[in-house]
């Protein structure tokens, strides 16, 4: 990544911590400076691959060389936080037979596992969806050529396997 590209990246997360009502509560780490970005950027850069604040900092929303990783879009989206009338992401209830379902969508089709008389009994369901997701979509990253960032990924995700 050149520096007209890295200038550009960093320039769109202070903008979107600056103008974005969802982001009041971010902060900036050792991020402040831009050369300190740079360098995080220069270890730990895959190609396609998304920053993501929230997965290692937790509701703390800072932006730093500890606090952040590089994480594929299908994994990073398992982690986005979604509104649901329930209370909790990836459960469905289902009129016909007054169950919740624990469910996700895995390569563009809806996956369900399990059912239950409560949405927290269906999102346990949905958790274990995701582990064993997780667990195929690390397996799929496992050769990358940035090995460090490929390691960062996997310990961040150790609690949820």
């Amino acid at each position: 990544m050149d520096n007209k590209q890295l200038n550009q990246r960093y320039n769109n997360i202070v903008a979107r911590v600056k103008n974005n009502e969802a982001y009041k509560h971010t902060t900036f780490g050792d991020w402040v400076s831009f050369e300190t970005f740079k360098e995080w950027m220069n270890l730990n850069y895959v190609e396609g691959w998304e920053i993501d604040k929230d997965i290692l900092s937790g509701s703390n929303k800072c932006y730093s060389s500890s606090t952040c990783l590089m994480v594929p879009r299908e994994i990073n989206a398992l982690f986005r936080s979604s509104s649901s009338i329930h209370g909790y992401k990836g459960v469905y209830f289902d009129e016909r037979d007054n169950k919740f379902y624990g469910q996700m969508r895995i390569d563009g089709k809806t996956v369900q596992r399990g059912s239950s008389d409560t949405a927290a009994g269906a999102h346990q369901y949905y958790l274990e969806l995701r582990r064993k997701r997780l667990q195929v979509l690390l397996q799929r990253y496992s050769s990358i050529e940035n090995q460090y960032a490929y390691k960062r990924l996997v310990e961040a995700f150790k609690p949820y396997l």
